[in-house]
């Protein structure tokens, strides 16, 4: 027997249910708070000022390309030092962190300043309002420091198997935003509320993740290990996630661009409001994307690869069953779920939430649990293979479309592009990987059940009277939803996707493993 005591890593299916179980409530709770207060937003500033206003965050955000890729390659390097107990090479990595995200946010804001009137002749902004918008893109990319902060915090918060600190950090943080704004504008501040509640959901958000990291931290060694080094491998998994992020600001932010440019910053808005309806499927997939990159880490670290199976087998059945149900409501009724949010009816984020929502659920069901594990692994170049596929035929598609039917091109182009590109991912995981292809069998039968059930809801909306307020939004989707999720269990039954007993099944494992783990005996 070792005189020391053995570390041992607690069951991965019953913290991942643990943790993903944290973040759905988290996350409904975000989610409420933006459903409550995007509708008072643009009460009190409008929709032109409210789409000038993300045209703005779009632009700024352009700055965040590296901040999430940093933070990426920190949570996989954080895993597998966790899954090794090695408490200097943690503090190291958060210090590594913390020094990059400073020498980021200086360099950016160079270029802000300089890039100040080019902000003001895109979004053609009035001489009345140049001065304030120039503020609020400065002010938006110093933030870069406090979202670089978070990153590195969060990465590590989950590193140690505690998602659910860093999903609580960022929940409680948007609340705070969306809080603030809020106020602020009811007191007649205007764009710079917007600014202010950016600010203040930042700080709190670091606070609660710095809170979480101290006490993660407890117990493991202070000093101790070789000099540090983020390796050759770090700089490649960085370099790899770098493309999935420029992949990712084509789909979304340049969308927003675009749409400004080409038509108005209005547009800009109707494609926040249906972006922010079709992330609810990204939202889902998060509640295990994120736990399963930690999850997969820790077991590399410690070897067990048939673990990783399983834990790809388990995530791939849960984000197919979710991601279904809000699949066919997205694509097939986004007219009324629109109106029941906004208040009136909005045909132009109508049109834009289908396209949307099509192109993010082909992604989620076949790539989401995928690329998750790759990162988890240490292997993202898998996943980078398809995002340059992707990227290419984003930009043909954008170019092409955008030059043939207008601004709304650019959405087609981004949808169908991640779509096509998610299908190549597919092939390179199962041919470079030895995981289980009946998951991905299962999702691809899934994903015909929904397209089924979404002609089908889609059809009946058009044949019954169109709704004109949030209480009659509310009575077509009571009346029509549950037809379509009928549609959608009786079709993977017969498909071989989903079906009534295996959502059944899922929750109630889900459930099980969510308890609370019993006392251990501890080997030593």
């Amino acid at each position: 027997m070792s005189e020391r005591e053995e570390h041992t890593l607690p069951d991965h299916r019953s913290e991942l249910a643990r943790n993903s179980g944290a973040m759905a409530a988290s996350r409904l709770i975000a989610a409420s708070a933006s459903l409550v207060a995007i509708p008072l937003v643009i009460r009190d500033l409008g929709l032109v000022r409210f789409g000038l206003w993300e045209s703005i965050v779009a632009i700024a955000s352009l700055s965040t390309t590296i901040t999430g890729p940093g933070g990426g390659t920190l949570l996989w390097k954080m895993s597998v030092a966790w899954g090794e107990q090695d408490g200097p090479a943690l503090r190291r990595l958060l210090r590594a962190g913390a020094v990059g995200t400073l020498i980021l946010t200086v360099v950016l804001l160079l270029i802000a300043v300089l890039m100040r009137p080019l902000v003001i002749r895109f979004l053609r902004v009035t001489n009345s309002e140049a001065g304030i918008v120039q503020t609020l893109f400065v002010a938006l990319v110093a933030l870069v420091f406090l979202t670089g902060i978070n990153e590195t915090l969060g990465a590590l918060n989950s590193a140690m198997q505690r998602v659910r600190v860093t999903s609580f950090g960022q929940t409680a943080g948007q609340i705070i935003m969306y809080t603030v704004s809020v106020v602020g504008l009811r007191i007649g501040l205007g764009l710079q509320a917007m600014l202010i509640g950016v600010a203040a959901g930042q700080m709190v958000t670091a606070l609660l993740l710095m809170a979480g990291v101290r006490r993660g931290l407890i117990g493991l060694a202070t000093d101790g290990g070789g000099p540090f080094r983020l390796g050759r491998a770090a700089g490649r998994y960085f370099a790899l996630l770098t493309v999935g992020a420029v992949s990712a600001v084509l789909r979304g932010q340049t969308d927003r661009l675009v749409l400004a440019g080409l038509a108005s910053p209005v547009w800009a808005g109707y494609y926040s409001m249906a972006a922010r309806m079709a992330n609810l499927l990204m939202e889902f997939s998060n509640l295990l994307y994120v736990p399963t990159i930690a999850a997969a880490g820790a077991l590399m670290g410690a070897g067990r690869w048939g673990a990783i199976r399983s834990l790809f087998l388990d995530t791939m059945k849960a984000v197919s069953t979710g991601g279904a149900f809000l699949g066919v409501l997205l694509i097939g009724l986004p007219e009324p779920l629109l109106l029941l949010w906004i208040g009136s009816p909005l045909p132009e984020a109508s049109l834009i939430l289908r396209i949307i929502a099509a192109g993010t659920l082909v992604a989620l069901l076949t790539t989401g649990p995928g690329t998750a594990i790759c990162k988890g692994i240490g292997r993202p170049g898998i996943e980078t293979h398809y995002i340059i596929v992707g990227l290419i035929l984003n930009v043909v598609l954008t170019v092409s479309l955008s030059l043939t039917i207008g601004a709304i091109g650019t959405v087609i182009a981004s949808s169908v592009s991640w779509a096509v590109s998610a299908l190549y991912f597919v092939f390179l995981l199962h041919r470079r990987l030895n995981l289980p292809r009946v998951a991905t069998r299962r999702a691809a039968a899934t994903l015909a059940g929904v397209i089924v059930a979404a002609l089908v809801t889609g059809g009946l909306a058009r044949l019954l009277p169109a709704p004109a307020s949030r209480p009659g939004a509310l009575l077509a989707l009571l009346g029509i939803a549950p037809v379509g999720f009928g549609v959608l269990l009786a079709a993977g039954r017969w498909s071989g996707g989903i079906g009534i007993l295996d959502a059944t099944a899922l929750a109630n494992s889900l459930w099980r493993r969510m308890q609370p783990p019993g006392p251990r005996i501890e080997t030593v």
